[in-house]
């Protein structure tokens, strides 16, 4: 397991992602062929109100580093009474920290779901990849100097806490953080992926008041939630974020998960879940009174007329309403891929004790007209098992599971699990290898949203083949079909 020692605030903040104020977004966005309708929300931060309340700023997942694009992180701003019109700001982390090259050496520099606790503090998360076998995920901490889109932000030089997967057998990471204040006026993290989990930070430094990282059985730290349970096995979690809201005289703790695949455009499954508690570590129960650490959670929202795959949910409030933000696919775009991503904002209303998504908002397309979307592929003879199967993990850290093609295989880590988990690429061999036909149509890569055809990956298959989706999509060049 990977522990860090909470240090004073000012003396571990060491690494400065610039000298002087970070960088604009745009400009880098239209350099790397970002143009004003590609742009992209992803993962975004809670909103929070800035410039004396004039101004609204997110901060949102960067994009994959390949091609020069370096920026870790992304801000986007909008004025304070605007809807859907959400602008660039800077780009952050065009340095990277020293310390996860330390931790994490495969980690390619485009950092995840970033929450913005205010202005001036960042709690930020990263991935070596889900594609790679046994991850190590960080959460990371950030201050800012500065104003508006004239900001310096500057990294703590050591993560928050990280995991490594190779020390559990279930799948754990420490991604999608937030952070909320409880009633009781301290100060809690929650996070994770595979399973949700908790802890108390000092409000000050925002590191763990425990001193220690996550570990089993630590009891500072507390299991939350998992997924959706399906023949005896849990399903993936995910973006965890809890709402602080009295009901009836009643101080309630209400925490949204998100459950499904995420990221992959208008086939995105993403939908929000919740679950309640009057503790601020739960346990958290459904409308049925499940726990959601047993595969409890009742809906909230999924896909909605063009809003596909809602996920990641932050609050505030506008006007004195209550209002609920989150990322969606938006089938009305299309670009680099079919659904490119924005952010909503709904009402959070409160109905028989119980969150509920209100009316719209604010959604994509106050200030740029959407692109017609493209005519789906054509579809192939053969099709993945709708059964369960028996799903073999090799190696020392093996197992044999039943597991499903649309569910537990169709998730950020398919690439490495059609390859390398017997069962899985013949019961699954359209998501795995497109049925041995190399598509005719441009696809676009998961790491930076970048369009590519089957003849890219045939002039150098032994690199180009590694990036998500391209073993897929072109198996027979890619030697998947041999």
């Amino acid at each position: 397991m990977l522990l860090f020692k909470p240090v004073g605030l000012i003396l571990i903040l060491r690494h400065r992602f610039s000298e002087s104020a970070d960088p604009l977004l745009e400009p880098k966005l239209l350099s790397d062929g970002y143009e004003e309708k590609d742009w992209i929300i992803h993962d975004p931060s809670r909103l929070i109100v800035v410039e004396n309340g004039t101004k609204h700023m997110i901060a949102t997942t960067g994009k994959g580093q390949d091609g020069g694009y370096d920026c870790g992180l992304e801000t986007y701003s909008r004025n304070a009474n605007g809807n859907g019109d959400w602008r660039p700001g800077q780009c952050l982390f065009t340095s990277k920290p020293d310390w996860v090259a330390q931790v994490a050496p495969r980690q390619g520099g485009a950092y995840w779901a970033p929450e913005l606790v205010n202005e001036n503090v960042l709690i930020w998360s990263f991935s070596e990849g889900f594609n790679a076998e046994a991850p190590v995920t960080c959460v990371g901490i950030a201050t800012s100097t500065g104003s508006l889109n004239d900001m310096t932000w500057t990294d703590a030089g050591q993560p928050m806490f990280c995991i490594d997967q190779k020390d559990y057998e279930e799948e754990r990471s420490a991604i999608d953080p937030s952070v909320f204040t409880g009633f009781d006026g301290k100060t809690y993290l929650v996070t994770g992926g595979g399973y949700i989990i908790g802890t108390e930070l000092d409000s000050t430094t925002y590191m763990p008041v425990s001193g220690t990282g996550f570990s089993k059985g630590d009891e500072n730290w507390t299991e939350l939630a998992r997924g959706p349970k399906v023949e005896d096995i849990f399903e993936w979690v995910e973006a965890a974020y809890v709402w602080p809201h009295n009901v009836g005289g009643i101080d309630y703790y209400f925490l949204f998960v998100n459950w499904g695949a995420c990221c992959s455009g208008i086939d995105s499954t993403y939908e929000i879940r919740v679950g309640k508690s009057t503790e601020p570590m739960g346990p958290f129960l459904d409308k049925d009174g499940v726990d959601l650490m047993e595969g409890g959670g009742s809906l909230f929202l999924s896909t909605t007329d063009y809003m596909i795959g809602p996920g990641h949910v932050g609050t505030s409030q506008r006007d004195d309403i209550d209002t609920i933000s989150f990322h969606y696919y938006d089938s009305r775009r299309s670009g680099f891929y079919e659904g490119l991503a924005w952010m909503a904002e709904r009402r959070l209303d409160i109905q028989n004790g119980w969150p509920v998504a209100g009316e719209l908002v604010s959604s994509y397309g106050d200030s740029v007209t959407p692109t017609q979307a493209p005519v789906s592929p054509p579809s192939f003879t053969c099709s993945d098992s709708t059964e369960f199967f028996s799903a073999v993990k090799p190696g020392d850290m093996g197992w044999t599971k039943m597991k499903s093609c649309d569910g537990w295989v169709i998730r950020k880590s398919t690439a490495w699990r059609c390859k390398n988990v017997s069962g899985v690429k013949e019961n699954c061999p359209d998501t795995c290898t497109n049925c041995c036909v190399d598509t005719e149509d441009t696809f676009n890569l998961l790491g930076n949203g970048k369009s590519k055809t089957c003849f890219w990956a045939a002039d150098n298959p032994d690199i180009r083949c590694k990036k998500p989706p391209t073993r897929q999509l072109c198996a027979v060049t890619c030697g998947e079909c041999d």
